[in-house]
């Protein structure tokens, strides 16, 4: 549970980071238009001069210095925030699916009595599936102890049965 809340803070950190890379870029792109225009138009030159030629770089290539360190910090944040959030959805699939069946058998725990958990048990260390002579000598109940059991289990989903020659054979259900 830790470490699916952990993806998710992840997933959350990575998406503010990607947001403020994508709006130090676009600050970055009217920072340079508003000096370009101000150096361009002859207003302030002095200024213009000093923060276009602090670098030593010619002002395309240093558009494109910033424009890749920024982009590529950027996408960088994008894809943690895509498999922090993934990794936090997986995480949280396995943990529902795995309370699902520890819930389902807590009600089966319940709702059933010795007598069908002892049926059911059979049926599970055999694979699933059983004719209902091999349950009664395998149970040790009687063939009416488990004609009732059997009908009972088949009325709450758990097993069906099937006619197989003389008897039936019993298939203990999946879910």
């Amino acid at each position: 549970m830790v470490v699916m809340l952990l993806c998710f803070l992840y997933a959350g950190f990575s998406v503010y980071t990607f947001v403020s890379e994508m709006n130090a870029i676009a600050r970055a792109e009217f920072v340079d238009r508003y000096l370009y225009e101000t150096f361009d138009s002859g207003l302030d030159t002095n200024l213009g001069d000093v923060l276009s030629n602090d670098t030593g770089a010619s002002d395309q290539l240093r558009q494109s210095i910033v424009s890749s360190y920024y982009y590529r910090n950027a996408y960088f944040a994008l894809a943690g925030a895509i498999i922090g959030f993934l990794a936090g959805v997986s995480i949280l699939l396995m943990l529902q699916s795995k309370s699902d069946s520890e819930a389902r058998q807590d009600v089966l725990d319940v709702a059933l009595t010795d007598d069908e958990k002892h049926v059911v048990e059979n049926l599970k260390s055999s694979g699933g599936i059983m004719t209902q002579s091999e349950l009664v000598k395998a149970s040790g109940l009687t063939k009416v102890k488990i004609h009732r059991v059997i009908k009972r289990l088949e009325a709450l989903g758990i097993v069906s049965k099937y006619p197989h020659g003389m008897t039936n054979k019993i298939k203990l259900q999946k879910k």
